[in-house]
């Protein structure tokens, strides 16, 4: 996958990568919507939009939380 990405690009990075279900119209509405935690994109021309895969990663971090772990007894 390359480092700058369209939305339908980036909306498949953010599903087969993390697994979080995403689409190109989702993100469209994380860009216009005030107040959404989206990822960070940019716009060239008013008119498209790049989303650069270390904003992609920065955001899914957040988003997922931590890793846990269930112990089923304790030694």
């Amino acid at each position: 996958m390359r480092d700058k990405m369209n939305r339908a690009e980036a909306a498949k990075y953010i599903k087969d990568t993390y697994g979080i279900p995403c689409s190109a119209a989702t993100l469209a509405k994380w860009a216009c919507v005030a107040g959404c935690d989206g990822p960070a994109y940019r716009k060239f021309n008013k008119r498209y939009t790049i989303y650069e895969r270390a904003d992609l990663d920065e955001w899914a971090a957040r988003r997922l939380g931590k890793v846990k772990v269930y112990v089923d007894h304790i030694l």
